[in-house]
Protein backbone atom coordinates (compact mmCIF):
# COMPACT_ATOMS: atom_id res chain seq x y z
CA UNK A 1 0.00 0.00 0.00
CA UNK A 2 2.93 2.58 0.71
CA UNK A 3 4.47 1.06 -2.59
CA UNK A 4 1.00 2.05 -4.32
CA UNK A 5 0.87 5.66 -2.46
CA UNK A 6 4.47 6.55 -3.19
CA UNK A 7 4.14 5.87 -6.77
CA UNK A 8 0.60 7.98 -6.89
CA UNK A 9 2.44 10.79 -5.42
CA UNK A 10 5.54 10.63 -7.86
CA UNK A 11 2.98 10.38 -10.41
CA UNK A 12 1.14 13.22 -9.66
CA UNK A 13 4.79 15.24 -8.93
CA UNK A 14 5.56 14.68 -12.34
CA UNK A 15 2.09 15.98 -13.72
CA UNK A 16 2.66 18.99 -11.35
CA UNK A 17 6.01 19.72 -13.23
CA UNK A 18 5.21 19.20 -16.58
CA UNK A 19 2.02 21.87 -15.75
CA UNK A 20 4.78 24.26 -14.56
CA UNK A 21 7.38 23.23 -17.15
CA UNK A 22 4.31 24.20 -20.06
CA UNK A 23 3.44 27.26 -18.01
CA UNK A 24 6.76 28.51 -18.58
CA UNK A 25 6.80 28.28 -21.90
CA UNK A 26 3.51 29.83 -22.43
CA UNK A 27 4.84 32.57 -20.41
CA UNK A 28 8.03 32.90 -22.01
CA UNK A 29 6.75 33.19 -25.46
CA UNK A 30 3.95 35.68 -24.40
CA UNK A 31 7.13 37.38 -23.52
CA UNK A 32 8.58 36.99 -26.79
CA UNK A 33 4.95 38.58 -28.72
CA UNK A 34 5.25 41.20 -25.98
CA UNK A 35 8.96 42.26 -27.12
CA UNK A 36 8.03 42.00 -30.68
CA UNK A 37 5.07 44.70 -30.23
CA UNK A 38 7.71 46.67 -28.21
CA UNK A 39 10.22 46.85 -30.82
CA UNK A 40 6.98 47.81 -33.41
CA UNK A 41 5.67 50.53 -31.09
CA UNK A 42 9.10 52.08 -30.42
CA UNK A 43 9.36 52.44 -34.39
CA UNK A 44 5.73 53.98 -34.32
CA UNK A 45 6.44 56.63 -31.67
CA UNK A 46 9.95 57.43 -33.44
CA UNK A 47 8.36 57.78 -36.91
CA UNK A 48 4.68 59.39 -36.30
CA UNK A 49 5.12 61.14 -33.07
CA UNK A 50 8.94 61.87 -33.02
CA UNK A 51 9.40 60.34 -29.36
CA UNK A 52 13.06 59.58 -29.36
CA UNK A 53 14.01 56.18 -27.84
CA UNK A 54 15.73 56.94 -24.86
CA UNK A 55 12.86 59.56 -23.64
CA UNK A 56 10.39 56.44 -24.16
CA UNK A 57 12.95 54.75 -22.29
CA UNK A 58 12.70 57.20 -19.25
CA UNK A 59 8.84 56.99 -19.09
CA UNK A 60 8.95 53.58 -19.14
CA UNK A 61 11.27 53.76 -16.23
CA UNK A 62 9.28 55.99 -14.39
CA UNK A 63 5.94 54.38 -14.88
CA UNK A 64 7.38 51.20 -13.84
CA UNK A 65 8.14 52.68 -10.51
CA UNK A 66 4.66 51.74 -9.78
CA UNK A 67 6.33 47.90 -9.12
CA UNK A 68 7.27 49.09 -5.53
CA UNK A 69 3.93 48.42 -4.55
CA UNK A 70 4.36 44.50 -5.12
CA UNK A 71 7.79 44.38 -2.51
CA UNK A 72 5.97 46.20 -0.01
CA UNK A 73 2.59 44.38 -0.20
CA UNK A 74 4.37 41.44 0.86
CA UNK A 75 6.42 42.88 3.38
CA UNK A 76 10.01 42.62 1.61
CA UNK A 77 12.56 45.66 1.43
CA UNK A 78 11.80 47.10 -2.15
CA UNK A 79 15.88 47.12 -2.77
CA UNK A 80 16.50 43.42 -1.37
CA UNK A 81 17.42 41.61 1.16
CA UNK A 82 20.39 42.43 3.42
CA UNK A 83 23.60 40.81 1.54
CA UNK A 84 22.15 40.74 -1.54
CA UNK A 85 21.87 44.51 -1.70
CA UNK A 86 24.98 45.40 -3.85
CA UNK A 87 24.48 42.07 -6.30
CA UNK A 88 20.73 43.05 -6.91
CA UNK A 89 22.24 46.79 -7.53
CA UNK A 90 24.53 45.27 -10.54
CA UNK A 91 22.42 43.53 -12.17
CA UNK A 92 19.96 46.86 -12.13
CA UNK A 93 22.68 48.77 -13.68
CA UNK A 94 23.59 46.17 -16.33
CA UNK A 95 20.18 45.80 -17.30
CA UNK A 96 19.58 49.15 -17.53
CA UNK A 97 22.83 49.88 -19.42
CA UNK A 98 21.75 47.49 -22.06
CA UNK A 99 18.21 49.45 -22.56
CA UNK A 100 20.24 52.63 -23.07
CA UNK A 101 22.70 50.89 -25.51
CA UNK A 102 20.09 49.02 -27.49
CA UNK A 103 17.92 52.32 -27.50
CA UNK A 104 20.51 54.94 -28.11
CA UNK A 105 21.93 52.20 -31.44
CA UNK A 106 18.62 52.74 -32.66
CA UNK A 107 19.25 56.76 -33.62
CA UNK A 108 22.77 55.17 -35.50
CA UNK A 109 21.13 52.00 -37.53
CA UNK A 110 17.86 51.05 -38.45
CA UNK A 111 15.63 49.39 -35.96
CA UNK A 112 15.39 45.77 -37.04
CA UNK A 113 19.21 45.70 -37.45
CA UNK A 114 19.69 47.08 -34.13
CA UNK A 115 17.22 44.72 -32.11
CA UNK A 116 18.55 41.32 -34.21
CA UNK A 117 22.70 42.31 -33.18
CA UNK A 118 21.31 43.04 -29.56
CA UNK A 119 19.54 39.90 -29.19
CA UNK A 120 22.03 37.76 -31.17
CA UNK A 121 24.85 38.93 -28.83
CA UNK A 122 22.78 38.72 -25.65
CA UNK A 123 22.01 34.30 -26.78
CA UNK A 124 25.99 34.01 -27.59
CA UNK A 125 27.48 35.66 -24.49
CA UNK A 126 24.53 34.64 -22.20
CA UNK A 127 25.42 30.89 -23.01
CA UNK A 128 29.56 31.54 -22.35
CA UNK A 129 29.03 33.77 -19.01
CA UNK A 130 26.60 31.03 -17.71
CA UNK A 131 29.20 28.55 -18.15
CA UNK A 132 32.20 30.43 -16.95
CA UNK A 133 30.19 32.06 -13.94
CA UNK A 134 27.67 29.64 -12.66
CA UNK A 135 29.07 26.67 -14.42
CA UNK A 136 25.74 25.88 -16.23
CA UNK A 137 25.84 24.34 -19.66
CA UNK A 138 23.54 23.40 -22.74
CA UNK A 139 23.01 20.21 -23.72
CA UNK A 140 23.83 19.28 -26.77
CA UNK A 141 20.32 19.46 -28.33
CA UNK A 142 19.82 22.86 -27.05
CA UNK A 143 22.98 23.88 -28.39
CA UNK A 144 22.62 22.92 -31.84
CA UNK A 145 18.91 24.48 -31.25
CA UNK A 146 20.41 27.73 -30.08
CA UNK A 147 23.39 28.22 -32.75
CA UNK A 148 20.53 27.22 -35.46
CA UNK A 149 18.33 30.46 -33.86
CA UNK A 150 22.16 32.30 -34.39
CA UNK A 151 22.50 31.30 -38.01
CA UNK A 152 18.96 32.66 -38.62
CA UNK A 153 19.59 36.29 -37.30
CA UNK A 154 22.89 36.32 -38.75
CA UNK A 155 20.89 36.01 -41.67
CA UNK A 156 18.62 38.61 -40.98
CA UNK A 157 21.52 40.90 -40.63
CA UNK A 158 23.03 41.16 -43.72
CA UNK A 159 23.03 43.47 -46.06
CA UNK A 160 20.39 44.07 -48.50
CA UNK A 161 21.71 43.71 -52.57
CA UNK A 162 21.37 48.13 -52.57
CA UNK A 163 23.41 48.46 -49.77
CA UNK A 164 26.36 45.63 -50.61
CA UNK A 165 26.39 46.30 -54.50
CA UNK A 166 26.53 49.98 -54.43
CA UNK A 167 29.69 51.72 -55.77
CA UNK A 168 29.55 55.19 -54.42
CA UNK A 169 31.83 56.05 -51.58
CA UNK A 170 31.23 55.96 -48.45
CA UNK A 171 31.27 59.32 -46.37
CA UNK A 172 33.68 58.56 -43.22
CA UNK A 173 30.44 60.32 -41.01
CA UNK A 174 28.19 57.97 -42.15
CA UNK A 175 30.45 54.82 -41.95
CA UNK A 176 31.60 55.59 -38.34
CA UNK A 177 27.91 56.42 -37.05
CA UNK A 178 27.10 53.01 -38.02
CA UNK A 179 30.05 51.49 -36.49
CA UNK A 180 29.15 53.23 -33.63
CA UNK A 181 25.54 51.79 -33.64
CA UNK A 182 26.70 48.39 -33.97
CA UNK A 183 28.78 48.65 -31.53
CA UNK A 184 26.56 49.90 -28.92
CA UNK A 185 23.75 47.01 -30.24
CA UNK A 186 26.81 44.08 -29.00
CA UNK A 187 27.60 46.08 -26.10
CA UNK A 188 23.65 46.00 -25.21
CA UNK A 189 24.05 42.45 -25.77
CA UNK A 190 27.12 42.11 -23.37
CA UNK A 191 25.30 44.22 -20.45
CA UNK A 192 22.30 42.30 -21.06
CA UNK A 193 23.73 38.62 -20.70
CA UNK A 194 25.59 39.81 -17.67
CA UNK A 195 22.34 41.01 -16.18
CA UNK A 196 20.59 37.76 -16.92
CA UNK A 197 22.95 35.86 -15.56
CA UNK A 198 23.25 37.76 -12.61
CA UNK A 199 19.61 37.25 -11.57
CA UNK A 200 19.88 33.91 -12.80
CA UNK A 201 22.27 33.77 -9.12
CA UNK A 202 19.72 35.80 -7.15
CA UNK A 203 16.63 33.53 -8.27
CA UNK A 204 16.07 32.25 -5.12
CA UNK A 205 16.52 35.31 -2.58
CA UNK A 206 14.96 38.44 -5.18
CA UNK A 207 11.05 38.21 -6.58
CA UNK A 208 10.48 39.50 -10.20
CA UNK A 209 8.45 42.57 -8.85
CA UNK A 210 11.96 43.78 -6.80
CA UNK A 211 13.81 42.83 -9.65
CA UNK A 212 11.18 45.57 -11.70
CA UNK A 213 11.71 48.01 -9.03
CA UNK A 214 15.41 47.90 -9.40
CA UNK A 215 15.48 48.15 -13.07
CA UNK A 216 12.94 50.79 -13.30
CA UNK A 217 14.82 53.63 -10.30
CA UNK A 218 18.39 52.66 -12.11
CA UNK A 219 17.24 53.22 -15.68
CA UNK A 220 15.26 56.53 -13.99
CA UNK A 221 19.34 57.46 -13.23
CA UNK A 222 21.18 55.96 -16.58
CA UNK A 223 18.12 57.17 -19.31
CA UNK A 224 18.80 61.04 -18.57
CA UNK A 225 22.36 60.77 -18.68
CA UNK A 226 22.18 58.81 -22.00
CA UNK A 227 19.91 61.81 -23.17
CA UNK A 228 22.14 64.28 -22.05
CA UNK A 229 25.55 62.21 -23.36
CA UNK A 230 23.69 61.86 -26.82
CA UNK A 231 22.05 65.47 -26.83
CA UNK A 232 18.49 63.24 -27.74
CA UNK A 233 15.64 65.95 -27.33
CA UNK A 234 13.08 65.89 -25.16
CA UNK A 235 9.84 65.79 -26.91
CA UNK A 236 6.53 64.96 -24.51
CA UNK A 237 3.50 63.12 -26.02
CA UNK A 238 1.28 66.11 -27.64
CA UNK A 239 -1.78 63.78 -28.90
CA UNK A 240 -3.95 61.60 -27.23
CA UNK A 241 -3.12 58.88 -29.88
CA UNK A 242 0.46 59.71 -28.64
CA UNK A 243 0.07 59.01 -24.81
CA UNK A 244 -1.85 55.85 -25.78
CA UNK A 245 0.93 54.66 -27.75
CA UNK A 246 3.26 55.01 -25.15
CA UNK A 247 1.16 53.42 -22.24
CA UNK A 248 0.42 50.60 -24.70
CA UNK A 249 4.83 50.52 -24.87
CA UNK A 250 4.58 50.58 -21.18
CA UNK A 251 2.40 47.77 -20.74
CA UNK A 252 4.27 45.04 -23.42
CA UNK A 253 7.81 46.32 -21.76
CA UNK A 254 6.00 45.15 -18.35
CA UNK A 255 4.37 41.81 -19.73
CA UNK A 256 7.84 40.82 -21.32
CA UNK A 257 10.26 41.79 -18.28
CA UNK A 258 8.00 39.65 -16.06
CA UNK A 259 7.57 36.61 -18.35
CA UNK A 260 11.36 36.59 -19.37
CA UNK A 261 12.66 36.77 -15.70
CA UNK A 262 9.98 34.33 -14.21
CA UNK A 263 11.54 31.90 -16.96
CA UNK A 264 15.00 32.60 -15.70
CA UNK A 265 13.87 30.96 -12.02
CA UNK A 266 13.45 27.65 -14.10
CA UNK A 267 15.91 28.12 -17.31
CA UNK A 268 18.97 28.15 -18.77
CA UNK A 269 19.68 32.22 -19.45
CA UNK A 270 20.86 31.37 -22.78
CA UNK A 271 17.58 29.24 -23.50
CA UNK A 272 15.64 32.70 -22.15
CA UNK A 273 17.51 34.55 -24.79
CA UNK A 274 17.04 32.39 -27.54
CA UNK A 275 13.22 31.81 -27.18
CA UNK A 276 13.31 35.86 -26.99
CA UNK A 277 14.56 35.94 -30.52
CA UNK A 278 10.98 35.23 -31.99
CA UNK A 279 10.12 38.90 -31.42
CA UNK A 280 12.27 39.75 -34.64
CA UNK A 281 10.09 37.41 -36.80
CA UNK A 282 7.17 39.46 -34.91
CA UNK A 283 8.10 42.65 -35.07
CA UNK A 284 8.73 41.92 -38.92
CA UNK A 285 5.28 40.47 -39.23
CA UNK A 286 3.56 43.80 -37.59
CA UNK A 287 5.26 46.30 -39.40
CA UNK A 288 4.53 44.70 -42.49
CA UNK A 289 1.16 45.28 -41.24
CA UNK A 290 1.72 48.97 -40.96
CA UNK A 291 3.95 49.80 -43.82
CA UNK A 292 3.97 47.27 -46.27
CA UNK A 293 7.61 47.03 -47.05
CA UNK A 294 8.59 43.08 -48.85
CA UNK A 295 11.90 41.83 -46.83
CA UNK A 296 14.64 40.24 -49.20
CA UNK A 297 15.27 37.08 -49.28
CA UNK A 298 18.06 36.54 -46.25
CA UNK A 299 15.64 38.38 -44.00
CA UNK A 300 12.72 36.03 -44.91
CA UNK A 301 14.83 32.40 -44.45
CA UNK A 302 16.29 33.73 -41.61
CA UNK A 303 13.29 34.76 -39.41
CA UNK A 304 11.64 31.51 -40.88
CA UNK A 305 14.95 29.60 -38.90
CA UNK A 306 13.89 31.57 -36.02
CA UNK A 307 10.50 30.49 -36.10
CA UNK A 308 11.68 26.58 -36.59
CA UNK A 309 14.08 26.97 -34.22
CA UNK A 310 12.40 28.18 -31.19
CA UNK A 311 9.46 25.94 -32.05
CA UNK A 312 11.95 23.06 -31.61
CA UNK A 313 13.55 24.10 -28.70
CA UNK A 314 9.54 24.08 -26.73
CA UNK A 315 9.20 20.65 -28.52
CA UNK A 316 11.97 19.08 -27.17
CA UNK A 317 11.65 20.47 -23.65
CA UNK A 318 8.44 19.34 -23.44
CA UNK A 319 7.68 16.29 -25.34
CA UNK A 320 10.00 14.22 -23.11
CA UNK A 321 8.34 15.14 -19.68
CA UNK A 322 4.90 14.72 -21.43
CA UNK A 323 6.34 11.31 -22.53
CA UNK A 324 7.26 10.59 -19.17
CA UNK A 325 4.13 11.89 -17.53
CA UNK A 326 2.39 9.42 -19.83
CA UNK A 327 4.93 6.43 -18.82
CA UNK A 328 3.78 7.16 -14.96
CA UNK A 329 0.12 7.36 -15.89
CA UNK A 330 0.59 4.34 -17.15
CA UNK A 331 2.59 2.61 -14.63
CA UNK A 332 -0.13 3.84 -11.96
CA UNK A 333 -2.93 2.01 -13.73
CA UNK A 334 -1.11 -1.03 -14.00
CA UNK A 335 -0.28 -1.35 -10.30
CA UNK A 336 -4.05 -0.86 -9.97
CA UNK A 337 -5.42 -3.43 -12.24
CA UNK A 338 -2.96 -5.80 -10.57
Amino acid sequence: LKGLQRREQLASFGEASVSASRLTWVVLLGAALAHGCLIVLTRLASERFSLGPLFLLLVRSIVQLLSVAVPLHRGENPFGPPGYRLRLLCYGVAYSLSLCCAYASLTFVSPGNAESAWRLATTALSATLAFLLLEERLGLADGITVAAGLCGLGLVLLPTADESNSDSPTDPVVFWRGAFGWSLSALAGLWMALALVGYRSLKERVGVGTALFTVSWTGCLLAPASLALLQEGWSWPSSGPAWSLVLGLVACSVAAFLGMTHALTRLHPSLVSASQSLEVPVAMLLHLAVLPLAPNAPEVVGNVMVVLSVGWLVAIKLLPARGGGRHKTQERKGSDGR
